[in-house]
């Protein structure tokens, strides 16, 4: 598989969470795709003018790693609101086992 297939998959994932109203897998698989995206944005120095840059290429192991780190990322807010906050603990488990799934799928 390589990323594009990877993030069209995710993508179309997305797609059918929205469509079946799972906020949660929504909510996961937007933040996920925010920090494929971000991960690929290049740095635009100050003294260019370019408004257009091509996208830095991850790799399938890059967008493993930013799986990964996601998912550190919403177990540690998951450890902070539990005993705070069962709702939101639960809504971040919910969360990490979508982006779990996908990290399966790679």
């Amino acid at each position: 598989m390589n990323v594009e297939t990877l993030v069209a998959n995710i993508r179309s994932d997305l797609v059918q969470a929205r469509k079946e109203r799972n906020v949660l897998k929504s909510q996961a698989l937007l933040i996920l795709m925010n920090a494929i995206d971000n991960a690929s944005a290049i740095h635009i120095p100050d003294d260019t003018d370019a408004t257009e840059l091509p996208r830095r290429k991850l790799s399938i192991d890059d967008v493993k790693e930013i799986i990964k780190k996601e998912i550190s990322e919403m177990q540690e807010a998951s450890a902070i609101y539990k005993g705070i906050n069962a709702e939101k603990t639960q809504e971040l488990k919910t969360m990490i086992a979508v982006l779990k799934n996908q990290n399966e799928s790679v």
